[in-house]
């Protein structure tokens, strides 16, 4: 080492800790609730947010990089996944519409989606603090910007953009909003959401919403052109 380790970077360190420690004790709570409630549910970020607590709280220079690396790559990923899912996947009247028909949902969305990226910035800045970096300096540790962590995020962010975009324009997407548009004649707005091929067909689903109403369906759209296809009820 080049000198001695100033030590008042264990407080920031131990506060994180406890912070990732509660986020990962909830994440486990929901997630029994619901499997109890049989609501699907899906999180990786319980166990290791667990883990990254206990390492910072035992004062570790080596996992404050990693989780700094890991925050960096989630806020601009999580980021710009939400950029994505508001500009890309869905049209402005959808935006419009859906917080009218479904205030609490989507109030709910916005306070978990806003609470999550507002502790990744906090973890960043906490972690990126003077403190924490003299301590990493006086250590013969790196102490530079996790770059490398903010642009595989973006980069990745961009590519699901692509992806969407190229599913939603996509010559099976286009054929099931036909299909689903000549089914029915109730004035729904279509947005593909997935394409899945299988035993030489493709079954798309569609958000279908109007005015009144958003709801989903399935379209069976035919990869032979001689087919016809077939829409569930949205």
């Amino acid at each position: 080492m080049s000198g001695s380790v100033p030590a008042d970077y264990q407080p920031i360190l131990r506060r994180v800790g406890n912070v990732l420690i509660i986020v990962g004790v909830l994440d486990i709570g929901v997630l029994i609730y619901c499997i109890l409630a049989d609501i699907g549910y899906a999180s990786s970020i319980n166990i290791l947010a667990l883990i990254a607590g206990w390492l910072l709280r035992r004062s570790r220079l080596g996992a404050a990089r990693l989780v700094t690396q890991a925050a960096a790559f989630i806020l601009t990923a999580g980021g710009g996944a939400v950029l994505v899912l508001v500009v890309v996947g869905f049209p402005p009247e959808f935006w419009l519409i859906y917080p009218r028909l479904h205030p609490i949902q989507f109030l709910s969305l916005v306070a978990v989606i806003g609470a999550l990226l507002a502790l990744l910035v906090w973890i960043l800045r906490e972690l990126r603090s003077p403190p924490v970096l003299q301590a990493r300096a006086a250590a013969e540790r790196s102490t530079s910007p996790p770059r490398v962590s903010f642009g595989l995020g973006i980069a990745l962010a961009v590519l699901l953009g692509v992806g969407v975009f190229g599913m939603q324009h996509s010559a099976p997407a286009i054929k099931a909003m036909s299909i689903a548009g000549k089914t029915f004649a109730n004035g729904y707005h279509y947005v593909p959401l997935g394409v899945q091929r299988a035993a030489g067909r493709t079954v798309v689903r569609l958000a279908a919403f109007n005015k009144d109403e958003i709801r989903t369906m399935s379209v069976d759209s035919p990869t032979d052109p001689a087919q016809p296809g077939t829409a569930g009820q949205p």
